[in-house]
């Protein structure tokens, strides 16, 4: 997990896919999210920032927390807006004990 405050290039958010056939087998989606999950792994290695959280030594859920409540509350401060993507990859295990719940209930009740 990371949080950049720079606005995104246009040139970077443009996606290519691409069809394989190996043994005259039709491409599948399959193939697809195979590259695309060597791409994400590529990219997150080029663009590692300092601020990155995620699957590095000294890092760790309660430091992105921290880090976020810390961006929400100046912003409120500030009386600027906040806008925040959430993102499962399916199989990130960060959070995967966590009653949604309970958390929709405290985060419904920040001011």
């Amino acid at each position: 997990m990371f949080f950049r405050s720079d606005s995104v290039n246009s040139e970077n958010a443009v996606a290519r896919t691409m069809n394989t056939s190996m043994g005259g087998q039709q491409p599948d989606s399959t193939r697809f999210f195979e590259y695309l999950k060597i791409f994400v792994r590529f990219w997150g290695v080029l663009t590692a920032v300092d601020i990155q959280f995620g699957f590095r030594p000294g890092r760790s859920t309660t430091d992105a927390l921290t880090n976020l409540l810390e961006k929400i509350y100046n912003a409120l401060e500030n009386n600027t807006k906040v806008l925040c993507v959430f993102v499962d990859s399916g199989n990130a295990k960060a959070f995967d004990t966590i009653f949604r719940s309970i958390l929709l209930e405290k985060l419904h009740h920040i001011e």
